[in-house]
This record gives C-alpha cells, sequence and structure tokens, in this order.
C-alpha cells in the first residue's frame, strides 16, 4: 500500500528485488501503460512497439532470447543490456505482467544462462503479483478505491485459505462487495461425479456439470455476462417462483487454476446498474485468480490433512489390533471408535455378516441387533459390495426410522462401507451424522471419507477375519481335546476290564 501511488519508487524496488532472486543478473522494469514503453529507471519513454520489449508485449508471453543482438526485432536504443562486469548480456528474459489479458509492464532480465524452471517459476509469481499494483496507474482500470479493495479481498483469502466453508464465504462476500451484486453463488467443479457443488443454507446441493449457466461457463470455460435473466433459455426460473426472489442481471464467470475450471461464480442483480459491465469482469477475473489459487491450495491443504488423519488413525488401530481378542463386543467397539474418528462422526455401527446363517449381527446400546444379511442399508452395502453415501437418510426407502423414533436421537446423513477379506464383504461399517471439526455443525459425508474407509477397511478386514479365525481355532484345539479326553477314558476302562479278566484267570487256574 506504500508504493501503490509511486510507481517508480516500486518499480525500483521491484527491480532490487529480482536482481537478489536471480544471482548474476541485471534487472528493469518497462511500464505499458499510456500506449508507450517507459523505462522506469531511466524515466526515458519509446514506442510501444519498440524492440524486443515491444515484441514481449505484442505476444504476451516469456520471451527467453540467446544472442539478442542479432535477433530480428533487436533495437539497441532499448534493448542494450549490460551486465556487472560491463559486457553485454549474451541471454535476455522477458516476463510480460498483465491485468487481466492485457499487458501492462515487461520485467526484463540479463543473464549468462538459461534460468532454472524454479527461477522461471518464481519470476511468474513476481509478476503475478505486481499486476495488481502496477494496474493502479492504468488509465483504463484506474479506480484506485476498486483496486485496493481487491488487494484487501486478496489479502483477506490468506486468513481462511485452509478452512472450506469460511474460505467460500470469504470469496462469495468479497465477489458481491467488488461488483456491487446482490447475491452470489460459488459452485465447486466435481470432475470425479461430473457434477457442480454448491451449498444453500448449509446443505449440499449437486447438480449436472453441464446444467444451466453455471454448467455451460464450467464445461466452456467461458464468461456469461447475462442483462436479461428471463430471456435466456438457460435460466431455471424454479428457484425465483419459490423464493419470490427477482432475478434480472446474472455474471457468471470461472474460477481457474493451471487452465482448468476449478469454480464458478455466479453474481446476480447489480445494484447500482442496470447490467454489469466489461469492467466488472475484469475486475472479478483478476480476483478470481487469487481465488483460484486459495481454493486449490485449500484442497492440497485438506488432502494432507486427511492423510495424515488416516496414517495416524491406521497406526493406531494396528496398534491396537495387534492383541488379537476373543471378545467379539471389544473387536467391534474399538473398530467402530476408530472410524468414526477417522471420518468426525457422531454414531457408529459395525455389522458382521454371518454367511453361515444369512445375518448381520451388531451391537447397538448394548444390546444386540440381528438382521437378513440383505436387509436395510447395511445389508444393500453387503450385496453391492461397494459404500453407499447418504445425505439425507430420511429421502432413502430402506432407512429404518423407527431406530430415531424410540431414542429421540435425528440421523442426518449415512456412510455405510464395506469391509472385506479376500475381495469378500465379511462386515459392515455404518457411520451417522458427520460433524465439522471445528464449527461441530453438521455436514455430508465426503468422498474424501469414501476413501479413508476403504483404507480403513482392509486393516479392520484383516484384523475381523484374523479373530474369527484365531477363535475357530480355538474352539478345534477345545474339541480335540475333549475328544482325547474321552478316548482316553475309554482306553483306561479296556485296561481295567482286561487286568481284571486276567485276574481272574489266574486265581482260576490256581
Amino acid at each position: 500500500y506504500d508504493l501503490q501511488h509511486d510507481l517508480a519508487a516500486f518499480c525500483c524496488r521491484l527491480k532490487t528485488s529480482l536482481e537478489s532472486l536471480i544471482p548474476d543478473s541485471t534487472a528493469d522494469v518497462f511500464t505499458s501503460l499510456r500506449e508507450c514503453i517507459v523505462h522506469e529507471s531511466k524515466q526515458v519513454s519509446h514506442p510501444i512497439n519498440t524492440g524486443l520489449v515491444g515484441l514481449c508485449i505484442k505476444e504476451g508471453s516469456i520471451e527467453s532470447i540467446r544472442d539478442p543482438q542479432t535477433h530480428y526485432a533487436y533495437n539497441q536504443t532499448i534493448d542494450l543490456v549490460t551486465m556487472h562486469d560491463g559486457c553485454d548480456a549474451p541471454m535476455v528474459v522477458l516476463m510480460p505482467v498483465k491485468w487481466t489479458s492485457k499487458v501492462v509492464a515487461v520485467l526484463r532480465l540479463g543473464v549468462k544462462d538459461d534460468l532454472t524452471p524454479d527461477q522461471l517459476s518464481c519470476l511468474s509469481a513476481v509478476a503475478f503479483h505486481a499486476s495488481s499494483l502496477v494496474s493502479l496507474h492504468h488509465p483504463d482500470v484506474g479506480r484506485l478505491e476498486v483496486h485496493t479493495n481487491i488487494l484487501r479481498a486478496v489479502s483477506d483469502l490468506s486468513n481462511s485459505m485452509f478452512e472450506d466453508d469460511e474460505l467460500v464465504t470469504r470469496i462469495v462476500e468479497s465477489s458481491k462487495m467488488l461488483l456491487n451484486a446482490e447475491r452470489c453463488a460459488l459452485f465447486h467443479v466435481d470432475n470425479e461425479s461430473q457434477s457442480l457443488v454448491t451449498k444453500i443454507e448449509n446443505k449440499k446441493v449437486e447438480m449436472p456439470i453441464n446444467s444451466g449457466i453455471a454448467g455451460f461457463v464450467a464445461v466452456s470455460g467461458l464468461g456469461q455476462n447475462i442483462p436479461n435473466a428471463y430471456a435466456d433459455p438457460r435460466f431455471n426460473r424454479n428457484v425465483d417462483r419459490q423464493t419470490g426472489y427477482k432475478t434480472k442481471q446474472i455474471l457468471c464467470l470461472p474460477l481457474k487454476c493451471d487452465g482448468k475450471v476449478i469454480a464458478v461464480a455466479q453474481l446476480v442483480n447489480k445494484k447500482d446498474s442496470e447490467a454489469f459491465t466489461e469492467y466488472d469482469e475484469r475486475v472479478f477475473e483478476t480476483y478470481a485468480t487469487f481465488a483460484a489459487v486459495a481454493l486449490k491450495n485449500c484442497k492440497i491443504y485438506r488432502a494432507a490433512e486427511t492423510a495424515n488423519r488416516l496414517n495416524t488413525g491406521l497406526l493406531e488401530l494396528a496398534r491396537e489390533l495387534g492383541c488379537v481378542t476373543l471378545d467379539d463386543t471389544v473387536l467391534r467397539t474399538k473398530v467402530i471408535e476408530h472410524a468414526k474418528h477417522l471420518v468426525n462422526a457422531d454414531r457408529g455401527i459395525l455389522f458382521v455378516a454371518d454367511w453361515d446363517t444369512s445375518e448381520l449381527v451388531g451391537e447397538a446400546d448394548g444390546q444386540l441387533i440381528t438382521m437378513p444379511i440383505n436387509a436395510g442399508i447395511a445389508g444393500s452395502v453387503v450385496m453391492a459390495g461397494i459404500p453407499m453415501n447418504i445425505p439425507d437418510a430420511y429421502s432413502d426407502p430402506r432407512f429404518n426410522s423407527s431406530v430415531d423414533s424410540s431414542t429421540g436421537y435425528t440421523t442426518t446423513s449415512i456412510l455405510s462401507t464395506p469391509i472385506k477379506f479376500m475381495e469378500k464383504v465379511i462386515a459392515v461399517a455404518q457411520l451417522i451424522n458427520k460433524h465439522d471439526p471445528i464449527t461441530k455443525q453438521l455436514t455430508t459425508f465426503s468422498h474424501d471419507d469414501e476413501v479413508i474407509l476403504d483404507s480403513f477397511g482392509v486393516l479392520a478386514g484383516i484384523a475381523i477375519r484374523t479373530a474369527h479365525q484365531y477363535r475357530r481355532e480355538l474352539r478345534e484345539k477345545e474339541m480335540f481335546r475333549s475328544m482325547l479326553s474321552v478316548v482316553a477314558n475309554m482306553c483306561e476302562c479296556d485296561i481295567r476290564w482286561d487286568i481284571a479278566k486276567i485276574g481272574m484267570r489266574l486265581v482260576n487256574d490256581r
């Protein structure tokens, strides 16, 4: 913020930073804000298409040029680069600094050899972050208040970049503020399920990835500025009918990371105008670049956190199950408690499949539960051999609500997953009501939870099967001991009878 009013001072500091970042380099910063090129260090202007710098502005891409003096676009007036040792630079690298799609500056480095991939990445990052401050001085985008708001909104992202719901809320609120919109919705793109996912009143809502205006943007990657929503056949009027709200204008834009659409923002009804403008699009595109990075970082952080939680949970489970227990109740309790902890579930029950009797056997609140092996949600999991993630239990006809009625408990979401041994289902872990570990609010089980329980099921399956086999071997040993005892008693009786007969013969012989 200190440098936002002084472009020359900012460019001077940027030059120093670049030379520190890339050893043995000579850096220069050129701006192209008013259809001319300004060498900020020398405060000298050149026509916009002059030399290699002009070529970089025209192409809008990184230029790495060896022996620049031999290049067709070389202009000594602007392109002569002298290294710190007094020699001409054998190679120059030119990095465009873009505001949306317009090049507003060029970072030039005189170097002795090719930059490494890491150095190029650092240079790209510097250009990326410099774009907002440089663009403040552009006559076409010179609304200082709006750009200050963008910088603050971007800064605000870092305060919540590791919490999914909070981050989404901040992106939605910042988008509304920047574009002065009445409403905003953020749709996550789930490429695996080919769906768009959002939350309405803390409830997860999914729709096909190509559905409506948001779906078009998600698939095509092209923003849509619609001044009259009702004139667009893709607009779904049912929401307005149900809520009584009147949608007039829609601005629907993609959030991209590495060239891929990872989310779609849909803004509704401009407060101070009859339509969203091209300027609004450019403002949001700038903010969306940072928001998309924050969403991706959040996803990476969550994935690492999930992997760490899974590894910790599996190690603890392996340690506890290392000593085989003969008590079914103890084993079921250990397995289900670890499963609950791994996915932050409120309750859980482990059903063991008895294929000999075609029954599922579990225990809840100290009571033994026995039911047909194909009954209910757990039975469906046994028969299909795949997990079932049910966000709304009462909408599933297989759900038995009588337990809730008798206990006063309310089941909202269920994740039921098979536990297998040698590809055969031997048990089912049924988890109930996931809660957010931070807010403690109820939410739905995610695909990550399914993956976690799938890995968990491998270890749990081995433990259940090992314990079952161990108990079976002990029963067989006990049966064998009993048989030996019977045989020994029989043999002892036979021996005594034979001795008695021998004794009687000896008496008779005498």
